[in-house]
């Protein structure tokens, strides 16, 4: 816990207008996420899974962030 993971944790927001919306988003990464959160991270990697403008709606970011690929 004290250095951290590189995986990144996996969120899956669903497709609501498709009618499926996940019982638990976290679908990887539940103990990296809170490990975080007790290391008190600011920034954590995340591959997300779903609608893009919900999920940008979500984070708080614009859909062009969230589609940004690895180089």
């Amino acid at each position: 816990m004290v250095n951290g993971w590189h995986q990144p944790i996996h969120v899956d927001v669903g497709v609501p207008s498709l009618g499926f919306t996940p019982r638990w988003p976290i679908e990887d990464g539940n103990h990296r996420l809170y490990a975080a959160k007790l290391r008190g991270d600011t920034h954590i990697l995340v591959t997300i899974s779903g609608s893009v403008d919900l999920a940008a709606e979500l984070f708080g970011v614009t859909a062009d962030v969230i589609i940004e690929q690895d180089p």
